[in-house]
């Protein structure tokens, strides 16, 4: 068994957990994992881009009717603390926005995917679509190999 990573525990334990109730055969209920899920990827993006660094951000702004940075917005200031954004060519630099962009949009389709599951009765076919895309989301936030 993988060791798991030490930054961020109850991350961790969450989607162990996940991934342990997706082994099972039967469950009277697949909210569990979906929620699990859920809030692996949530915690992450706190952790890795808590609000007050990223409002401290020059030219931060609220997206309208958000009442803090949204998921995209903390996706995009990981990639940027990670040096991307800072090509020196036209091209480059418009490649990382359409990466950063598709990407923000990603993750928050993942967790809005998943909230949904944990609000109304799912199957176990759609927790395991859940993790594929949260795997995908946390593989690149951070930066694991494929």
């Amino acid at each position: 068994m993988r060791t798991r990573p030490t930054f961020l525990p109850t991350a961790a334990s969450a989607y162990h957990q996940a991934i342990l109730d997706l082994n099972a055969d039967q469950r009277l209920s697949w909210r569990g994992p979906a929620t699990d899920l859920r809030e692996a990827l949530r915690e992450t993006l706190d952790h890795l881009a808590p609000d007050k660094d990223i409002q401290a951000e020059p030219n931060f702004r609220l997206e309208p009717e958000a009442k803090g940075p949204t998921m995209k917005q903390k996706v995009r200031y990981i990639l940027s603390k990670r040096g991307v954004g800072k090509s020196s060519s036209a091209p480059a630099e418009d490649a990382v926005s359409t990466v950063e962009a598709l990407l923000g949009a990603f993750v928050r389709s993942v967790y809005t995917r998943s909230s949904v599951s944990t609000h109304t009765s799912t199957d176990k076919n759609e927790v395991l679509r859940i993790r594929g895309l949260v795997r995908v989301a946390l593989g690149e936030l951070l930066e694991i190999p494929t």
